[in-house]
């Protein structure tokens, strides 16, 4: 949920847990945060919100483990 803010504050990237599960729209948020589209980055961080804020309810990586079982990963 910290990835837009700090990219918006100058940072160049993360190490996403979150990204076991949705590389895409997370490639997605980040490349538009590093382009300088911030409306589209916003977008990204907005839809994403809700599955971030839920993965890390408990200990890492305990939530995202058990969110890629049920997807079958």
């Amino acid at each position: 949920a910290l990835t837009l803010p700090l990219m918006a504050l100058g940072g160049s990237g993360i190490i996403s847990v979150a990204s076991n599960l949705v590389p895409g729209p997370m490639q997605s948020l980040v490349q538009a945060a590093l382009t300088g589209d911030f409306e589209t980055a916003r977008e990204w961080h907005f839809q994403l919100l809700p599955f971030l804020k839920s993965n890390f309810i408990e200990t890492n990586p305990i939530p995202i483990k058990a969110a890629m079982q049920l997807c079958g990963m």
